[in-house]
């Protein structure tokens, strides 16, 4: 295969296909997976091919008979939440679809959409759920490409090299598709395979696999330049600037308490996570992140706060690891303190609310914990907080733990666990508001 440094040297000249007007469209049908179609929220890299043409100032149609990204977390396939919608979203992508199992068939695609190029990235579910090796992958990709050149004989093929390279047999799936193109490739009708983009799991991926919008734009170059090299499209031009991260942020709303602050939020589509932030005006503090985290569901949360101190908070949204460093819901600002004393007499304040503990916690049967712990006096109510690990020789940090339902009348619970181990926090509330923590506030078990 000729390397892209030398690829630049060369003259390119964009190829109708035959019997089509050079006026016709590029008709390009893209083939996969998850890692094509996307999910809730997501640019996905087919946005960032649809940008990279449009700006070439190529004429080209993306055809296939489906428009929607996954939608999280229902499932549905017909999601157009897309981060930016503007764009030719059809496409023949389904999540968890295989090479050798595929919901829908890439030579019927090829006949009923005629495509002038075929780019297809898929593979990885193959190899992962189904451990079909990369030997049987490459000769399904064989009969594949025999497949489409039945249904539309000057037919371009892009395979694309799976970027998860840390999933065992994926650079081995990707040295056939390599060894594959040059076999198959011929002057009359291209099968090229991409280069192999430098994916990060940590900022290319929001789960450790499916990509984000770093992630999808590597991928996107990395099919521009094959498209270069198939002589269907030049070259890539200046690479733009993108932020992972949802691109919409919730409404924020707050209300002043006594020692206490009630906010409340709706769920953002593609938003799996909410950071809530705050900061003390009145004392000079900084922005400083809340030590919880609220999963998509959750729309409220009552938090301590100094009476007569003037508090801002705001939310970021995460989607898995990936957090929007520059999207927040708008900064709401409050008061807490009480109201207007009544004239006859002067509002009634009770003792300290104390921590809980000791904390217990014990797996009595598979997927189970049942934590209890003594009641604390004073307290209206107890809310139960957990933290999944691999193990309990180390505390997690704070942002680990997430609410495991609402508010309980008393410290005692039983919860499922799919974990190696569970670690379980309990506070004690008393008129919404939560109170301290102690050591021996939290506990952890095993998990059966």
């Amino acid at each position: 295969m000729v390397g892209l440094a030398a690829l630049l040297l060369l003259p390119l000249t964009l190829a109708a296909a035959p019997g089509a007007r050079a006026s016709d469209p590029l008709r390009i049908l893209v083939y996969g997976d998850s890692i094509t179609q996307g999910s809730t929220g997501d640019y996905t890299w087919r946005y960032f091919l649809d940008r990279h043409l449009r700006d070439a100032g190529v004429p080209f149609d993306l055809v296939g008979p489906r428009r929607g990204l996954h939608h999280l977390p229902e499932g549905a396939d017909d999601d157009l939440d897309y981060a930016e919608p503007g764009f030719d979203t059809d496409h023949a992508a389904v999540w968890g679809q295989k090479l050798t199992a595929p919901v829908a068939d890439l030579g019927d695609l090829a006949a009923d959409h005629t495509p002038d190029v075929v780019i297809a990235l898929i593979g990885l579910n193959d190899l992962v759920w189904n451990h079909v090796t990369p030997e049987a992958l490459a000769e399904r990709w064989r009969a594949e490409v025999a497949e489409v050149r039945a249904a539309s004989p000057a037919a371009d093929v892009v395979l694309v090299q799976v970027p998860q390279t840390w999933y065992a047999d994926v650079p081995a799936y990707n040295a056939e598709l390599v060894a594959l193109s040059a076999e198959l490739d011929g002057p009359a009708a291209r099968v090229v395979t991409t280069a192999l983009p430098d994916f990060d799991r940590r900022t290319d991926t929001w789960d450790g696999t499916h990509p984000t919008a770093s992630g999808d734009l590597k991928i996107a170059e990395a099919v521009e330049a094959a498209l270069y090299l198939a002589g269907v499209a030049p070259p890539a031009g200046m690479t733009p600037v993108v932020q992972n991260g949802p691109r919409t942020a919730s409404s924020l709303t707050a209300e002043a308490g006594v020692g206490q602050v009630s906010l409340s939020w709706h769920d953002v589509p593609g938003v799996t996570t909410e950071w809530l932030e705050r900061r003390d005006v009145s004392s000079g503090g900084a922005w400083d992140r809340y030590p919880l985290d609220f999963p998509a569901g959750t729309t409220s949360w009552t938090a301590a706060a100094v009476d007569g101190h003037r508090w801002e908070f705001r939310l970021r949204p995460a989607k898995g690891t990936a957090v929007s460093a520059d999207v927040t819901s708008p900064v709401v600002s409050v008061v807490p303190g009480p109201p207007p004393a009544p004239s006859t007499a002067a509002p009634v304040v009770g003792p300290p609310l104390g921590p809980v503990g000791p904390v217990r916690a014990r797996s009595p049967r598979r997927d189970r914990v049942r934590t209890s712990a003594p009641a604390v006096p004073t307290a209206t109510g107890y809310r139960l907080l957990v933290a999944p690990v691999r193990s309990c020789r180390r505390h997690p940090r704070a942002s680990a733990f997430r609410p495991a339902g609402h508010d309980r009348r008393s410290p005692s619970a039983t919860v499922r666990a799919r974990a190696r181990a569970l670690w379980v926090r309990w506070y004690a509330v008393r008129d919404g508001v939560a109170g301290p923590l102690a050591a021996a506030s939290s506990a952890c078990t095993r998990v059966r």
